[in-house]
């Protein structure tokens, strides 16, 4: 058994001395749910509770706790938090509350985030008992990194982020032109894993993240590559990889081969790439994504370059938000966290709220449970109907046209 760090050799209790530790980034995030009838839960989400606004005293209640967690708890020691946030999304007849706090430090966070969170839901008991004496509150748990990121280290999620992002500005830019009817091409990027299919042999061999660099003795230049490699081989087959991974750098093994399995018989590596693609543009673009990490900004990034390269305003004198992954082909992909983003845009005063159509019915109406009466959420498949939308409520996006067919570059 573990010793306990709060006792001392008597078995008293004692503060842990935390002195001799380095300091570092520390994040810990917790969540946990209010369950509730329906009718307190639209009571809630309408603003319509006597005692005020519900969400507003719960996220203000979380963050004064994670403050004082140390006159809480006895142990606790007295932190310099860098930040707290509390967050709410609506669910089946429950409210989830999802607390993260940081800082820079010897000692973790962890209390803080669960305290924020306990006191935040005590706080929509308080409010909201007069409407549902029978709320229940439960699940309140620590998250881990795997329940945050999955099975990726933290120097995987940082490429994932990067090699996501970088994607999405790419894609923007090749769709938003092409819509215009400027001159854009897609060029082949590196062959970088995304994600490995479970039970493949790949996995005792690649991590998201890698980068191939040869495949059975022939260097990769694109994904492109690859085929011609595989069609000379069967399931079963064993050739040897080559790889650059992002926090060991260079290595190779030897990966046995596994039949796709979709249908078509090819024999396959056992990964899904990450779509590496570049755009040659007829002029330099440059888009500022700041701290954004993923995919989910590429369907604003691509409605923001087109407003930008054009005359008017796509959306009219309405305060609209956009969410949502960006093909190449200006179709629009689903997005994780929609009813927290709901609640995120609805906070700022957004009016419109732009979302994928792939999210699913489920997950839609989720969203409009969240965004009540005052924040219309509209669904697209692609960007012709994302302007489509945008039209109908002011915007220019029917009276684009096509001015880049008479782009010349200059000489």
């Amino acid at each position: 058994m573990a010793d306990l760090t709060h006792l001392d050799a008597a078995g008293s209790a004692r503060m842990v001395d935390v002195g001799g530790k380095a300091e570092t980034r520390r994040v810990a995030v917790a969540t946990g749910l209010i369950r509730m009838s329906p009718a307190a839960l639209v009571a809630i989400r309408d603003g319509e509770v006597p005692k005020g606004d519900v969400l507003a005293a719960a996220r203000i209640a979380g963050i004064m706790a994670a403050k004082r967690t140390a006159e809480l708890i006895p142990l606790c020691h007295p932190l310099a938090l860098d930040a707290v946030t509390v967050d709410f999304a609506i669910e089946a007849q429950a409210l989830r509350v999802t607390s993260t706090a940081s800082l820079t430090g010897r000692t973790g966070v962890e209390m803080e985030a669960m305290t924020a969170c306990s006191i935040a839901l005590l706080t929509i008991y308080d409010m909201a008992k007069a409407i549902d004496k029978a709320m229940v509150i439960g699940e309140v748990r620590l998250l881990s990194y795997t329940d945050k990121f999955g099975d990726q280290t933290p120097d995987q999620q940082r490429q994932f982020s990067v090699e996501m992002m970088r994607s999405a500005k790419e894609t923007a830019e090749y769709v938003a032109l092409s819509q215009l009817g400027y001159p854009a091409k897609i060029i082949p990027g590196d062959v970088i894993v995304a994600s490995l299919i479970d039970g493949a042999p790949a996995n005792d061999v690649l991590d998201p993240g890698d980068t191939l660099l040869s495949a059975d003795g022939v260097q990769l230049h694109t994904i492109d590559d690859l085929g011609p490699i595989l069609q000379k081989h069967q399931p079963g087959d064993v050739i040897q990889v080559e790889y650059d991974r992002p926090s060991g750098g260079k290595g190779s093994g030897d990966v046995e081969l596994i039949e796709s399995g979709d249908g078509t018989n090819r024999t396959i590596i056992g990964f899904q790439p990450f779509d590496t693609a570049s755009a040659e543009l007829p002029f330099e673009v440059d888009i500022d994504s700041g701290a954004i990490g993923g995919p989910s900004a590429g369907l604003a990034f691509t409605l923001t370059l087109i407003d930008e390269l054009t005359p008017g305003e796509l959306t009219g004198d309405r305060e609209v938000a956009v969410t949502g992954a960006i093909n190449i082909d200006g179709s629009v992909g689903a997005i994780g966290g929609l009813a927290s983003k709901t609640s995120a845009v609805k906070q700022r005063g957004a009016t419109i709220f732009i979302v994928p159509s792939a999210q699913g019915e489920e997950d839609i109406a989720n969203a409009r449970a969240v965004a009540g009466d005052d924040l219309t959420i509209i669904p697209v498949d692609n960007v012709t109907q994302a302007l489509q939308a945008l039209a109908k409520y002011g915007g220019n996006g029917l009276d684009l046209g096509t001015p880049g067919k008479q782009y010349q570059p200059a000489e």
